[in-house]
């Protein structure tokens, strides 16, 4: 009886942690796209619309793609920055010499550097190099010694390779790179330059829909204005301007929400000789609140609005003549853990592009969350544990209450 007993108890209790475990991992997509058919092997670039980023977790932990047989293919996510990082390459004249083994780089601007980008005629061979600088070509000083320059093991059809050599900040008018050994033949060292990285704004957004205004004018002296959106849209930049009066100068307060107590997201001051601000931000909402303070002056309505969002894109590698789907729109999920993300720096910038041709709206299974119900089902998660916790407890004391019956009744029989 007793040994019936346990057997029930741990059937029971499989039972109920397997039900749990279904329940917390099932995936309830709310959401299909169907990718465009992939022509050749490689890895594409898919855009996120706004309205797909909308209906997104943060972070887009709940994106999915999937081929027909409904197996998961990594991807990684790329999202523009308010910001672009524009790197150029400076060339530095290469000076002829009488001296094959020595190659001179003229440096007029004097520009500050600590490395040089060599571009070397193809060869399979290693050579050891002596870095010098100089002011007048006449009197040289060493900067580095047994600089290795040699090319990598990847194979590819070009006539020369790049190598990129470090070395301590230097301002010297003129670089000298010396090949060590006197019997060898040198590398043939044709161009040379530095990098020059530039910061210029990203013009690139992606125009939200126009949300609901509402304004209310406080007898607090303040604007309290409310800008509704139909969907929780990922905001990266906001363009408005205020009018009403001919002089003004006022300061405001953006909130993410419909209420004071939210989250401050940015604040400033507008003024009538320059009446249009430019606020970048990063938040996923549906409401935002502008406050304008007017103090004892006139009344300052918006003239204009948007918003907008920087490109999102996810990057993944396709087979050709394979159908994959895109899945998105399940709160449950977590975000996935792809080695793809060790590699993204490898992945060539100009991957093709691959389209988005339909997007549907999934029928939801019975019992399954919605974005409505999302305070419920966390609830009823965190309940189904604690009963588990309870039952747990339950079932250790009640074996623990049978072995020691039994350890009495040995005893007695003793």
């Amino acid at each position: 009886m007793r040994k019936s007993k346990a057997h029930r108890y741990r059937f029971e209790l499989i039972a109920i942690l397997s039900m749990l475990c279904f329940y917390s991992t099932a995936q309830s997509f709310r959401y299909k796209a169907t990718l465009d058919s992939v022509q050749q092997s490689g890895f594409y670039t898919i855009l996120l619309s706004p309205a797909i980023v909308a209906e997104c977790q943060p972070q887009f932990r709940d994106i999915r793609i999937k081929d027909n047989a409904d197996k998961e293919i990594p991807y990684i996510v790329k999202q523009q920055k308010t910001a672009l990082a524009i790197t150029n390459i400076i060339t530095l004249p290469v000076i002829k010499t009488n001296h094959s083994g020595k190659v001179i780089l003229q440096n007029s601007g004097e520009t500050g550097t600590d490395e040089l980008i060599l571009f070397i005629k193809n060869a399979s061979a290693t050579r050891t190099v002596t870095l010098s600088g100089s002011d007048d070509t006449s009197h040289w000083y060493v900067i580095k010694e047994n600089i290795v320059l040699a090319k990598d093991n990847n194979g590819n059809d070009e006539t020369s390779f790049i190598q990129i050599i470090h070395f301590p900040y230097s301002k010297y008018r003129y670089f000298q790179i010396s090949m060590q050994g006197k019997e060898s033949l040198p590398l043939n060292i044709f161009k040379a330059g530095v990098y020059h990285i530039t910061n210029t704004a990203n013009n690139s957004f992606n125009v939200l829909p126009q949300p609901a205004i509402i304004q209310h004018d406080s007898s607090d002296k303040k604007s309290y204005i409310q800008l509704l959106f139909d969907k929780y849209y990922q905001v990266n930049k906001l363009r408005f301007s205020l009018s009403g009066v001919k002089f003004f100068n006022r300061s405001f307060t953006l909130y993410n929400g419909n209420s004071i107590n939210n989250l401050v997201l940015d604040s400033g001051n507008v003024n009538s000789r320059d009446s249009s601000i430019t606020l970048n931000l990063q938040v996923k909402t549906n409401k935002l609140l502008l406050v304008v303070n007017n103090l004892d002056n006139a009344l300052l309505h918006i003239n204009r609005f948007t918003a907008y969002q920087l490109p999102i894109a996810l990057i993944a590698y396709l087979d050709a003549g394979k159908k994959y789907n895109l899945f998105f729109g399940d709160s449950t999920l977590g975000a996935p853990a792809y080695d793809l993300q060790y590699f993204s720096d490898s992945i060539r910038a100009n991957t093709n592009l691959l389209a988005i041709k339909t997007i549907e709206k999934m029928a939801v299974p019975a019992g399954t969350k919605t974005n409505v119900d999302n305070h419920l089902h966390t609830w009823l998660l965190w309940s189904i544990i604690i009963a588990v916790l309870l039952l747990l407890i339950y079932f250790s004391f009640a074996l623990l209450k049978d072995i020691n019956r039994k350890t009495t009744n040995t005893d007695a029989h003793l």
